[in-house]
């Protein structure tokens, strides 16, 4: 029987590979009385539905375009919603007892980012205690931050890829949009960051690439493939780490053009799983530690399984 229910919302949503990740970890922490699903619930639906749900729901995932829409319907719970304003997160609380949720809100997204990196090699100082590694990170001798990234793509995500370069230590930003003038809500967030971001075309990335420690596209689905091609031709040298959100087509055209050229590229499902474990810890009410020690591998199999 199940008891408690939690699901991604959002439109579309068929593709949404989160209940693999999610199912998959309840099995391993034998919550058979849970169970996580999709449903396609589009801006001006997410309060209705919110308002229809009953107390055997603990915990949504919000995809596009709720992840701004839901903030004015709940409290902002964690570091990063409060400074984005975007939340991926609803934590449904039933303690009252008047039969309403309060609905507390958090972003695992940039976690996720940061986390997905750094499971590909990326080292900052602050981790190594050695100082600056591979021109980038925290100086763990000075408590400064260091190094160049590269964003591409200019929306909610983006938000999200430049607070998760400041966790990974990085004190500049360049990024890179297909309209700058709609990039300027970014110099805001950059200032209340405390780095320095530079707002660039497009199509001068490649460029710029070979310069920075970490890169991460923000684009949507092929809307890289045009770097791609420009990276192709330009053949760089001394590519960073690099991670593309998007994980359909899985490779994408900008990872293997990273690739071919000497680079790690990593794709969108190793953000979705990172994302995913703490959610997982905040809807079930866990905490992380007491996840096993193994939740990462058994959730990435699940996934691979799909993909």
């Amino acid at each position: 029987m199940i008891t408690h229910q939690c699901a991604v919302l959002g439109k579309p949503i068929a593709h949404s590979l989160s209940p693999t990740l999610h199912n998959a970890a309840y099995r391993a922490l034998g919550l058979n009385d849970w169970r996580y699903g999709r449903r396609e619930v589009d801006a001006p639906a997410l309060e209705s539905f919110l308002n229809s749900l009953d107390s055997t729901w603990a915990g949504l995932s919000l995809t596009m375009p709720l992840k701004r829409t839901v903030m004015k319907l709940g409290e902002s719970a964690d570091r990063w919603s409060t400074v984005l304003s975007v939340a991926n997160t609803a934590v449904l609380d039933w303690s009252a007892g008047d039969g309403e949720a309060l609905i507390h809100l958090y972003n695992t997204d940039v976690r996720g980012i940061a986390e997905a990196l750094r499971k590909d090699g990326f080292i900052s100082a602050e981790r190594s205690g050695t100082g600056t590694v591979s021109g980038a990170g925290q100086d763990a001798s000075t408590g400064q931050r260091s190094g160049c990234a590269m964003i591409l793509g200019s929306g909610n995500t983006a938000r999200s890829a430049l607070a998760a370069c400041e966790l990974l230590g990085m004190s500049s930003v360049k990024l890179f949009a297909r309209n700058i003038e709609k990039a300027a809500h970014l110099q805001t967030l950059a200032e209340q960051l405390d780095m320095d971001l530079s707002v660039l075309p497009l199509e001068q990335a490649v460029l710029h690439a070979p310069g920075c420690a970490v890169s991460i596209s923000t684009l949507p689905a092929h809307a890289a493939d045009d770097f791609a091609h420009r990276l192709r031709d330009s053949a760089p040298r001394h590519l960073g780490h690099f991670l593309d959100v998007v994980y359909d087509p899985r490779p994408t055209e900008a990872m293997l053009a990273w690739r071919s050229s000497g680079g790690h590229a990593i794709g969108g499902e190793m953000m979705l799983l990172h994302q995913a474990i703490p959610q997982v810890a905040l809807m079930t009410g866990l905490s992380e530690q007491a996840l096993p020690a193994d939740i990462d591998v058994t959730m990435l199999q699940a996934l691979q399984e799909v993909l």
